[in-house]
Parts: C-alpha cells; sequence; structure tokens
C-alpha cells in the first residue's frame, strides 16, 4: 500500500502498533515486549493528542468493514480460480488490517477502548458495510458466479472506504488518523481501478 501523505507518528506509538500487529502476524514476543507499564507509558503520551466524534466514527466505520473484507479475503481463497482475485484479496486484507491495527491503538489512547465496538456489533451504524447477507450468499458461490459477485461486493467496500476516508479529512481532528485517511485515500482509488481491470479481464466488465 502507498504511504503516500504519511504523518510523522509518535515514536511511541508506532513502537506499539507495530508491537501489536507482530502478535497479530503470530510473531512472538520478546520477554518484557508488552507489559502493563508500557502500555500506560504510550496511553500518558497519546491519550491527550486531539480527537473528536468524527475521528472516532472513523476507526469504527473501517474496523467494521475491515471484518467484512477479511471475511471476504478468506471466501476469496477458497471458492475462486481466479488466481489474479484471490491474490489481490490476500495483499490487500493484509494491508488494510494493518491499518486498522494502527487506528485500534490510536482509539485506545483517546477513549482507553470504551467508544470503539466489537467487529460484529449490530448496535452500531456504520456506513459503508454491505448488506451480510450478501456476504453469506458469496459463500455458497464458486467460480464465474463468484467473481462477478466477488468484484460488485468488494467495489462496494472499497467505496464505503473511500468515503470514510474523506469524511475524516474533512472532519477529523486527530493528525494520526487523518494521517492513516490520506493513506487509504490513495489505496481504495487504486483498489477499485485494480477491481474493475480484473473485472474487464475476466468478461464480467
Amino acid at each position: 500500500m502507498s504511504g503516500t501523505g504519511c504523518a510523522i507518528v509518535r515514536p511511541a506509538l508506532i513502537w506499539f502498533a507495530a508491537t501489536i500487529i507482530g502478535l497479530s502476524a503470530g510473531c512472538a514476543p520478546h520477554p518484557g515486549t508488552v507489559t502493563a507499564a508500557s502500555t500506560s507509558q504510550v496511553s500518558e503520551a497519546d491519550q491527550s493528542a486531539p480527537h473528536s466524534d468524527a475521528d472516532i466514527k472513523f476507526v469504527r466505520d473501517v474496523v467494521a468493514i475491515n471484518a467484512q473484507i477479511q471475511q471476504i479475503a478468506t471466501l476469496t481463497g477458497k471458492q475462486s480460480h481466479n488466481t489474479a482475485m484471490i491474490g489481490f484479496a490476500k495483499q490487500d486484507a493484509a494491508a488494510l488490517q494493518s491499518d486498522v491495527q494502527v487506528l485500534k491503538v490510536l482509539s485506545l489512547q483517546w477513549t482507553e477502548g470504551t467508544h470503539l465496538p466489537a467487529e460484529d456489533d449490530s448496535q452500531v451504524s456504520v456506513n459503508g458495510l454491505v448488506d451480510q447477507a450478501r456476504v453469506t450468499a458469496l459463500g455458497t458461490m464458486t467460480d464465474r458466479e463468484f467473481d462477478t459477485q466477488w468484484a460488485q461486493i468488494m467495489t462496494d467496500l472499497s467505496s464505503g472506504l473511500l468515503a470514510a476516508a474523506e469524511s475524516e479529512l474533512s472532519n477529523g481532528a486527530n493528525g494520526d488518523a487523518k494521517s492513516v485517511a490520506q493513506k487509504m485515500k490513495v489505496s481504495r482509488r487504486a483498489a477499485i481501478d485494480e477491481i474493475n481491470q480484473m473485472r474487464i479481464e475476466s468478461g464480467n466488465g
């Protein structure tokens, strides 16, 4: 994913985010890597950073959309035989997951997690999600039928992330979150273009 527009993030935040991303990828931590004291130090350094309801909504929306994209990436490897789509889905999901981990760390610094819902929290209104029934139905499809619906759903989800990023850039207050949003704005436009190109090449355009 492109790093275009990324601001310099505080060293403590980069360290803490990198630790969480490493753990989520299955990397074994070094002794003493994550402790209550180290987490508290990061919180003290960053909790006072300016943020707004728009920043919190940005995190909520991206976390929820990411959950669907991760689900679809898993389905793609099982249901499709299109190597381009499989490769794209895997790389795209991994890159987005890294951005989400950074946003989750930011949210913890702002709110100690009290404003960030679970990824499957149906009580929270999220812009940009697709109907879960469409994702469920996708799991029953294979080959060309799957590829056609995959392209449409992934375009819709990418458009949702693009809209969330643009809203954050316009209304957000936190510089680190806006840095992620700028990166996401560039990457989602590229993703939509790539999905459309795959659709054309597969004869579904």
